[in-house]
């Protein structure tokens, strides 16, 4: 198991809605995550994202209001040229 980080904001969604759609820097192999205030939760690997365009079908389950809002947020913690993974987590209750 591995710790997971939300944005606060992120987290409230996460918790009342079940799920969240989230895109990281790192290929995680590990399932099983702990995510702080939220609980244990189960992390899937969806897809490689090398475009904004490719998360228009998840936006809704992001807790972002627009794709361009939630890429904005993306490239504050990811930089250009770095790998991104999209994953969905989900809280096991």
């Amino acid at each position: 198991m591995s710790d997971m980080q939300f944005m606060p904001k992120l987290r409230d969604f996460l918790n009342q809605n079940g799920a969240i759609y989230t895109v990281r820097r790192f290929r995680c192999h590990l399932t099983r995550a702990d995510v702080e205030g939220v609980g244990r939760c189960k992390r899937t690997l969806i897809r490689y994202i090398s475009s904004k365009d490719q998360l228009v079908n998840y936006v809704k389950q992001s807790g972002f209001d627009s794709v361009d809002e939630w890429w904005a947020v993306i490239r504050r913690f990811i930089p250009i040229g770095t790998d991104m993974w999209l994953f969905k987590v989900v809280v096991k209750r």
